[in-house]
């Protein structure tokens, strides 16, 4: 779901989970999105 658009916070809400902990252990990475970070960190720092 969060390759589709969707964020963290809407999946943690979605699936009913109280924490970040319990959510976080249905997210999975790939060395794609990996890669991706400093790009993503660069743009929020932009704004």
């Amino acid at each position: 779901m969060l390759k589709n658009g969707c964020n963290i916070f809407t999946l943690k809400k979605l699936l009913g989970h109280s924490s970040f902990s319990s959510t976080s252990r249905y997210i999975k990475y790939d060395i794609s999105d990996l890669a991706q970070a400093p790009v993503l960190s660069s743009l929020m720092e932009i704004e």
